[in-house]
């Protein structure tokens, strides 16, 4: 995600820039200046290597939420077995009730 021919500084940045709500807090957590941060961005190595980590970063959100999705699907898919399992059960016991002429 962070090539090795970024500086640490500019890795900082690059996962600030990524995480940070603001310039601002970006360049605070960068430990350098907001023109500093931009000038960054401006050169093509910082650029390139900002695209890749945007990428990954949304491969990755897009597959948390994708399995997220299937865990929600599972527990929906589960809890509705559970229900329909409850229902026959009352079912059966009202028909035995009835049988037994209670």
């Amino acid at each position: 995600m962070n090539p090795p021919s970024l500086s640490l500084r500019q890795r900082r940045a690059l996962a600030a820039l990524l995480s940070c709500n603001t310039i601002e807090d970006a360049a605070k957590f960068a430990g350098c200046s907001r023109s500093t941060l931009w000038r960054w961005r401006q050169s093509e190595q910082f650029s390139a290597a900002m695209d890749a980590a945007a990428s990954e970063l949304t491969r990755i959100m897009i597959e948390d939420r994708v399995q997220f999705v299937l865990h929600a699907a599972r527990t929906i898919e589960e809890a509705g077995k559970r229900k329909r399992e409850e229902r026959r059960r009352v079912r059966a016991q009202e028909r035995e009730k009835v049988s037994a002429g209670e």
